[in-house]
């Protein structure tokens, strides 16, 4: 066996995107995930910045559940789960 490999040099499907800063990687789900992703998005940084007050955030998260069991109700009332 040989030594293991560097990070930057992996490949696969275990790779990581990062830039290798050593910036620890994350799982965002739900809510936080589409707050993530309009910060990253150029143009939406301000409705991600927005929704992700720590107050907002709380009443963000509800609504995207609600939001979340009403559209997975529907899905099952049209025959698609």
């Amino acid at each position: 066996m040989g030594e293991p490999a560097e990070p930057s040099r992996v490949t696969g499907p275990y790779r990581s995107s990062g830039t290798g800063t050593g910036e620890r990687r994350r799982l965002h789900v739900g809510a936080d995930c589409a707050i993530e992703i309009w910060r990253r998005t150029p143009g939406d940084g301000w409705l991600g910045s927005m929704l992700g007050l720590p107050v907002i955030r709380q009443i963000t998260r509800f609504a995207y559940d609600r939001f979340a069991d009403l559209l997975y109700g529907w899905n099952r009332r049209k025959g698609r789960w």
